[in-house]
């Protein structure tokens, strides 16, 4: 309510102010923007259905095609902020959803490469058998596990039905960055519930940016002014040091705001996605793992599957292993996060010196 008063006062309006101009500036632009960016994201299911079709083999020349695609995708996209004379919380928001969209990638193109080479695995032992008078045990045996593998664990999708656009779709709405032929599903989606978690959503940003606006960018604004008139590096420490303290309370609850922004849980109540738990207690960890396995379960879950930890514990004990792993996360989760990008720092500082 000040910080409304205050814009009235000084603007005019009730949303006003220098942070408010970034983010409405350029907005449909962005939009756009992020929109073309998805839609060239559906490569990677034409590159599926001609490996799948035996065109080209995942294991030879298959995966080699679809990291170089990958590289070429990221490197326009990432150029594209360049192009465009945005500002920082655009720059940022869609570099994070650039990031976003490279992981799903990633994990459906070599989750469905891997099936593909199972299928053909498959078709060969059968062939086999027909052609055998009496099946080795062990060809049994792996034709039930292959079979097994090709069809979702909930038995309603089944390798290769899941590569089309419907699917692809699909999976960009589930909030999962590992891919999987399916999951498990509500019966029906609680329109009431889209509702209220699309409004807590919506007020948890608006209380972001009152906390940013009103308690956050003149704190930086004023330790700027006074940075630039300190003469001796006692002043400017001593600059440094007041803003940082008068930040603290703001970042603090900037943070927790973060928690209760809903997002997730309006596009899993869409697409019916059943598993909501995106983060775990992860004020009750007793460790910077434990923290960093908990307070983001899906960017963790992606790092576990495809950042193999197994061949990393050969070259470094586990614990080192886990940190390389942790690294890459606070890394992909600076964007994701940017407020808690000083919190990440930290958090990396001290695991990495345990």
């Amino acid at each position: 309510m000040t910080t409304a008063m205050h814009n009235l006062k000084e603007t005019g309006k009730i949303f006003g102010g220098s942070l408010f101009s970034l983010l409405s500036d350029k907005l449909l632009e962005l939009a756009v923007g992020d929109g073309i960016m998805v839609i060239s994201a559906g490569f990677v299911v034409l590159v599926q259905n001609i490996v799948q079709k035996g065109y080209i083999s995942w294991d030879k020349t298959g995966y080699i095609l679809q990291h170089f695609l990958q590289l070429v995708w990221l490197g326009w996209w990432l150029s594209w902020i360049f192009m465009h004379s945005w500002g920082w919380t655009h720059n940022v928001t869609f570099v994070l959803h650039t990031i976003v969209l490279l992981m799903k990638l990633h994990s459906y193109s070599f989750y469905n490469g891997h099936l593909s080479a199972a299928e053909s695995r498959l078709r060969m032992l059968y062939a086999k058998v027909s052609d055998a008078k009496d099946a080795s045990k062990e060809d049994l045996e792996e034709i039930e596990i292959l079979d097994r593998e090709l069809s979702s664990p909930i038995g309603e999708l089944r390798y290769p039905e899941n590569l089309s656009i419907a699917r692809w779709i699909d999976y960009l709405i589930v909030p999962s960055l590992v891919y999987a032929l399916d999951w498990p599903r509500t019966e029906r989606i609680r329109w009431f519930y889209v509702l209220e978690k699309s409004l807590a959503t919506l007020g948890s940003i608006f209380l972001l940016y009152i906390v940013a606006e009103h308690y956050m960018v003149p704190v930086m604004h004023t330790a700027a002014q006074s940075l630039v008139r300190q003469e001796n590096i006692s002043g400017i420490l001593m600059t440094v040091a007041e803003g940082i303290t008068w930040l603290l309370f703001p970042f603090t609850l900037a943070i927790l705001l973060v928690f209760y922004i809903s997002i997730l849980n309006v596009f899993a109540e869409i697409s019916r996605f059943a598993d909501r738990r995106f983060y775990d207690d992860w004020w009750n960890s007793h460790t910077w793992a434990a923290f960093a396995v908990k307070w983001n379960r899906p960017v963790h879950s992606f790092l576990r599957v495809h950042v193999d930890l197994s061949d990393l514990s050969h070259i470094v004990n586990f614990s080192r292993a886990c940190t390389g792993c942790y690294f890459q996360e606070a890394e992909i989760l600076r964007f994701h996060r940017p407020d808690v990008s000083d919190t990440i720092n930290t958090v990396t500082a001290h695991q990495v010196a345990a």
